[in-house]
């Protein structure tokens, strides 16, 4: 996601990154990046399926992830699946799927090997975020 983040900003792209902007109270920090974004990208893999769906209140994913959905909504966020496990969105059960599994999803899960794949993947999340904004 590293690498994807750096991508997005050499493309005049502003993310907002948990290993960058993280600091002080962590769920007022996710608060105000979600609530300041006005798309919100989704990376797709089993763990954060698994937390998305658990019923833990105290796992930060979860946390995020339901409250992106019910300050933003399903039609600003974008899946970006992660690994190839991932490409059916049958497989995204519960929350997860409920919110997102009708969406149009790009797949990084065979790319970052291959530089022009990336590229070309990246610069399909650009176009999808541009088609967002306001």
């Amino acid at each position: 996601m590293k690498r994807i983040n750096d991508a997005l900003k050499t493309r005049g792209v502003i993310p907002w990154f948990d290993e960058e902007r993280m600091s002080g109270n962590t769920r007022q920090q996710m608060v105000e990046g979600i609530e300041n974004s006005d798309v919100i990208v989704v990376f797709i893999t089993d763990a954060y399926r698994t937390k998305i769906n658990q019923g833990d209140g105290r796992d930060n994913c979860r946390f995020e992830f339901k409250h992106a959905f019910e300050q933003k909504g399903p039609g600003v966020m974008i899946p970006v699946v992660m690994e190839s496990g991932m490409r059916n969105a049958r497989d995204w059960t519960g929350r997860l799927g409920a919110a997102l599994s009708t969406h149009l999803y790009i797949d990084f899960s065979s790319v970052f090997t291959d530089d022009a794949a990336f590229d070309a993947k990246v610069s399909e999340l650009v176009s999808r975020i541009g088609a967002l904004l306001p």
